[in-house]
């Protein structure tokens, strides 16, 4: 399969993979990372079992770039009905794709919590999305009770802060973000976290 014809955004898309110039090679040819190249061959191997006028729709993830991308794939037809081309549309849904990835780690997290799990399994949860940490970066939590206590080594601004905190600040707040917890027993544990 080789391009023929791609749009601005396409180009775009393909320079931010190195690719300068749009390659004049089938794409089983072009230079990609090599987690890239497998998925997006994987896809390109399934298009020749395309039932005629079924369109292909998926989530392509190129795992080098950590880069989610819509993906939705037609076939251009001939006049004798046999496929000639396929116009292909990208979407970049990498931003939406993390963000959803957050939320079922987040209320995994609370759950874990709220069954009182112990704190190092909620923590290993919620930091399984870190793909690198800094120099100095280290993991602390803060757990909203009276008064708050803290997990892990916190900034030293960051503590004192916490101690100016208006008693019962923090599990108001909580509460407010999960209004059922107060149906829930108030022994139950409430988590504000950070990385630092």
């Amino acid at each position: 399969m080789r391009v023929v014809y791609s749009n601005p955004a396409t180009r775009a898309l393909l320079r931010e993979h190195g690719l300068e110039e749009l390659p004049d090679t089938p794409m089983t040819q072009w230079p990609m990372a090599q987690g890239n190249g497998v998925n997006v061959l994987a896809v390109l191997a399934q298009l020749p079992d395309l039932p005629p006028g079924r369109p292909y729709h998926d989530l392509l993830f190129l795992p080098d770039a950590q880069q989610w991308l819509e993906l939705r794939i037609n076939a251009i037809l001939d006049p004798e009905g046999r496929r000639s081309h396929w116009a292909v549309s990208l979407r970049d849904m990498t931003t939406q794709r993390q963000v959803e990835l957050q939320q079922q780690r987040v209320g995994r997290v609370h759950q874990l919590a709220l069954a009182g799990a112990p704190l190092d399994e909620s923590l290993t949860l919620l930091l399984e999305g870190a793909d690198h940490w800094n120099m100095g970066w280290q993991v602390g939590a803060l757990i909203a009770s009276d008064p708050p206590r803290a997990v892990g080594q916190l900034p030293p601004g960051f503590a004192r802060a916490v101690t100016q905190l208006p008693p019962g600040l923090l599990s108001a707040h909580w509460r407010r973000l999960d209004r059922k917890s107060t149906r829930l027993n108030s022994s139950h544990r409430c988590i504000s976290y950070a990385v630092f």
